[in-house]
């Protein structure tokens, strides 16, 4: 199998750029092994909410087709066991598995980098090789660099062309990651350690060049009644597809953003019921160049290198191998456990001055305001066990179309 060591040439072409200022503003070492600090708890539930903007500061969203740019289909890689992060020993190497995280990789990706990072440091190496370059393999061999050790990514496919690259790009620490009926106390309390690191670590990288972060408002809106104590976080049934916990709401309520239901009078959307909340955004684009740049300048290597199976990594120089490859698992390892749930999203022209999210579920519409695009997400009953990664064309023309539709009434309530 032949290999290509790019990582020269993108350092080189790194450092000669602007990116040396932006990798030094985020190369402080964050000790692996240190807790994040608890926030202090909250109950959003008892939070006052803040004073609404007025109708005519929302800007409108200029939905239509001919705005479209991209238009693209991914795999969720789901486990209904809940991620695989343990170590395995195969031959001479110590292959810690790290993948599964379903429609949670970057929303935990700090978190579960950090716990394979340990377990990577119990085999007593200093070297590490990371297979995978998507959400959890890149943030995975930062966090390896961040705790002292040397690490070399091994991939198919470098960003923009990992599927990772195409999530919506918020923070959803529960999508997706466990069925109820697998969700034990010892994964409850696992998942809680990773989404209470990964949210401190992000809201580290508040403020940072490229604003690989940032918080937004979301509108949720709904055509009946919200069930009590529901929100942005709460997962309908989804039919055809396992029962899923609330964890959110059950472990970490102190991160969660205060909620505020609307009055008719308090927002401009054509919709009966309306709450509002904040919602933590990823740009995906700056956040990933930014994990790259670091890794780079850190002096991590990267070799692009397809594996056709398992047997394959005992042919890498390094003892012990974070194992990171996602949805690709199934095929590499056998690992039947994974179940594909296909997603879409489109990207519209940018529009700066649009700092809002939508979430209208019974009407199939979700967008997000990225840096790169408003973000236009479909899903559909047949998303489930769907290994296609086609988009379709229509549901998007629908999505728009109905986004379209909200802006005009908008117009003619304001």
């Amino acid at each position: 199998m032949d290999e290509l060591t790019t990582s020269r040439l993108l350092r080189r072409n790194f450092l000669k750029g602007s990116g040396v200022a932006a990798a030094a503003a985020i190369v402080a070492p964050i000790p692996t092994r240190a807790a994040a600090p608890a926030p202090i708890p909250i109950n959003p539930a008892t939070v006052p909410g803040p004073k609404v903007r007025q109708r005519a500061s929302l800007a409108p969203i200029r939905a239509s087709m001919d705005r479209m740019i991209s238009l693209e289909a991914c795999l969720r890689p789901f486990r209904p066991q809940g991620p695989r992060i343990e170590i395995e020993r195969m031959g001479s190497k110590a292959i810690v598995h790290s993948y599964g995280h379903g429609g949670s990789g970057w929303s935990l990706s700090w978190g579960a980098g950090r716990h394979a990072t340990m377990l990577a440091q119990s085999t007593g190496a200093r070297e590490v090789a990371v297979i995978g370059a998507g959400a959890i393999g890149l943030t995975t061999a930062v966090v390896a660099q961040r705790a002292g050790l040397k690490v070399k990514i091994y991939t198919r496919d470098m960003i923009p062309h990992v599927r990772s690259f195409r999530a919506t790009g918020v923070y959803s620490p529960s999508a997706r990651i466990v069925a109820l009926e697998h969700a034990t106390p010892q994964f409850r309390k696992m998942w809680e350690d990773w989404a209470r690191y990964s949210y401190y670590q992000y809201n580290s990288m508040l403020g940072l060049p490229g604003t690989p972060v940032e918080w937004v408002d979301t509108y949720k809106m709904s055509d009946t009644p919200f069930a009590q104590g529901s929100s942005l976080y709460t997962h309908a049934p989804y039919p055809n597809e396992p029962e899923y916990p609330h964890l959110e709401e059950e472990h970490t309520p102190d991160l969660m953003s205060a909620m505020q239901d609307l009055t008719q009078d308090q927002h401009p959307f054509p919709v009966p019921y309306v709450r509002r909340m904040n919602t933590m955004m990823f740009n995906i684009p700056a956040h990933a160049s930014a994990l790259l740049n670091e890794f780079l300048a850190r002096g991590g290597e990267i070799v692009i290198r397809e594996f056709e199976n398992h047997r394959q990594f005992q042919e890498l120089p390094e003892r012990t191998i974070i194992h990171s490859t996602g949805y690709a698992a199934k095929a590499l390892l056998g690992d039947n456990s994974m179940v594909p749930v296909r997603g879409q999203t489109a990207r519209l022209i940018p529009q700066p001055e649009v700092d809002y999210a939508i979430s209208y579920d019974s009407q199939n519409v979700y967008t997000v305001p990225r840096r790169d695009g408003m973000i236009v997400q479909e899903w559909s009953q047949g998303d489930y066990g769907n290994e296609k990664e086609t988009a379709y064309l229509d549901a998007t023309r629908s999505s728009v179309a109905k986004i379209a539709r909200m802006m005009e009434a908008m117009s003619n309530r304001s």
